[in-house]
């Protein structure tokens, strides 16, 4: 279990989609021309490099693609011997990427919340799926590195099997189900995308199957083990893992060791976390880690339910922080690319 040596950076406010779901859909900076000014980004580049962390991902509270100066960070971080990413929507020009990836950028993360029309139901935004999709297609066809992130919610998560399948074909090399969480603005208002995660079970069940068949890298974030099947469990990473997940970033808690993290990533956990019944006596609560309480208290308790015993295919690995974290693949890597192959 490596701690996450990512650092990760807000860019700008400024956006061209209205997405369902996103974190900050009743911030009122959301869709102003704010950006940070880029020195105070290189700065942060050197703050990060001081601790350790080796790679960058430009997460923006808007879309980072819209930073004026996109160009320049993406040169700041080569300069600096920083491998970058950006997480964007992908529907911005495929001239303006490809400049990036000549700049030295590592990957991108597309978020891929649908396909086709229903993208652009999700993002708010005509013509936001075919501009998508013809990304993904340039990516393939010219064997450029990229992974993405689904995030699971009314509007999609019936279709994620076959989202699923679609970016297998596509050539992802690391794909992401998020469960949605009430985070920011989010926890009154919840209810209007989210959904019950006994619901979800056969959709994640499903498209985590199609990965497995397929050997792809993947992750499923912020689902409780009690509504999963346990084979599923290692491929999980709750908050409370967050900061080991190589594809993540470290929320400025790296350091060499995952024991000198581990404090900062049992806080971080356990800051959302139920620390009641039933989560508390769970027998998987050092892997699982509790589910988030503004989650549970939209579904009045979501149906959750302590696990009385660790099965014996996780025997003798969930005694020990990590242990069931370490048999996911997706986690013995380094959350980057050499030679456009990830490491």
């Amino acid at each position: 279990m490596n701690p996450c040596g990512c650092l990760g950076i807000n860019v700008t406010w400024a956006c061209n989609v209205s997405c369902k779901h996103c974190f900050y859909r009743r911030n009122p900076n959301l869709h102003k021309n704010i950006h940070k000014p880029l020195q105070e980004i290189i700065q942060e580049m050197r703050k990060g490099l001081f601790r350790g962390i080796d790679r960058i991902v430009l997460i923006g509270e808007g879309e980072p693609m819209l930073h004026p100066q996109i160009n320049e960070i993406i040169l700041a971080a080569a300069c600096e011997g920083l491998k970058s990413n950006i997480i964007t929507n992908g529907t911005l020009p495929i001239k303006n990427y490809e400049a990036l990836f000549k700049l030295g950028l590592n990957h991108l993360q597309i978020s891929v919340h649908a396909i086709g029309e229903a993208l652009e139901m999700i993002m708010e935004c005509q013509g936001a799926g075919i501009r998508q999709g013809e990304l993904i297609t340039w990516l393939k066809e010219n064997k450029l590195p990229f992974r993405t992130n689904t995030s699971l919610q009314q509007l999609n998560y019936k279709q994620l099997p076959e989202i699923t399948q679609c970016l297998i074909e596509k050539g992802a090399f690391h794909i992401a189900l998020l469960g949605f969480l009430p985070h920011y603005e989010w926890k009154q208002h919840a209810a209007e995308v989210a959904v019950h995660p006994q619901e979800l079970r056969p959709y994640i069940e499903k498209a985590a199957d199609l990965l497995i068949a397929s050997g792809k890298f993947f992750t499923i974030r912020y689902h409780p083990f009690c509504h999963l099947s346990p084979e599923y469990w290692k491929y999980v990473v709750n908050a409370r893992y967050v900061l080991y997940d190589p594809w993540e970033w470290d929320y400025g808690y790296y350091k060499p060791s995952w024991g000198e993290v581990w404090p900062a990533a049992l806080a971080l956990g356990e800051s959302t976390a139920i620390q009641t019944e039933p989560c508390i006596h769970c027998a998987m609560r050092l892997h699982c880690g509790g589910w988030n309480k503004h989650y549970a208290e939209i579904f009045k308790g979501a149906n959750l339910a302590a696990i009385s015993h660790s099965p014996h295919i996780y025997w003798p690995m969930d005694q020990e922080p990590g242990g069931l974290h370490d048999m996911n693949p997706a986690n013995s890597l380094k959350g980057y690319c050499v030679n456009g192959r990830p490491v």
